[in-house]
């Protein structure tokens, strides 16, 4: 077997390895938005967004460690991590699709700022709902898998450590 082949499959058909890639993919992501933040963000928002890269490498270290040692409890902090990225992503996307169908939208309203409505300014909105609404839809569909994966290898952790107690 060619070792591509392996690492996909263990990556993505073992729970485990889903679980410490995805938890790997969230920490990048938000590595990616503090740097999108700098550029173009107030401060608070770069405050926001340190504070949450923070806690999703934290959430990806204890993911590795929870694995590592058998403590299921480790796994807590990246499923919440998970939840908030899914409540975060599905606000962005009702946000996008409010934008793209209603002209005078909070979210158009937002993009267009003081420009008066034209066609310049429409077609910089819905430019800008496509450029938020693709990303979104990717990120919480992965978002929504992994807090499927991290559940499940919380419950396997779970059941491991039950099955060691048991036959001491």
């Amino acid at each position: 077997a060619k070792p591509v082949s392996i690492m996909c499959r263990l990556c993505f058909k073992e729970p485990l390895g889903l679980s410490r890639a995805l938890a790997v993919f969230s920490a990048f992501m938000g590595a990616v938005n503090l740097v999108l933040a700098v550029v173009e963000s107030p401060l608070w928002q770069i405050i926001c967004r340190s504070v949450m890269f923070i806690v999703q490498v934290g959430a990806a270290v204890g993911v590795f460690a929870a694995i590592h040692i058998s403590a299921a409890h480790l796994m807590i902090p990246v499923m919440c991590m998970s939840v908030l990225n899914i409540i975060l992503n599905a606000v962005q996307l009702v946000f996008a699709v409010s934008g793209l169908l209603y002209p005078e939208s909070f979210y158009a309203n937002y993009i267009r700022g003081d420009r008066p409505i034209d066609d310049d300014s429409d077609s910089l909105v819905t430019s800008r709902c496509i450029s938020t609404l693709i990303p979104a839809a990717i990120t919480l569909s992965i978002c929504l898998r992994g807090i499927f994966a991290h559940l499940t290898v919380y419950r396997l952790i779970q059941e491991r450590r039950r099955s060691k107690y048991m036959t001491e």
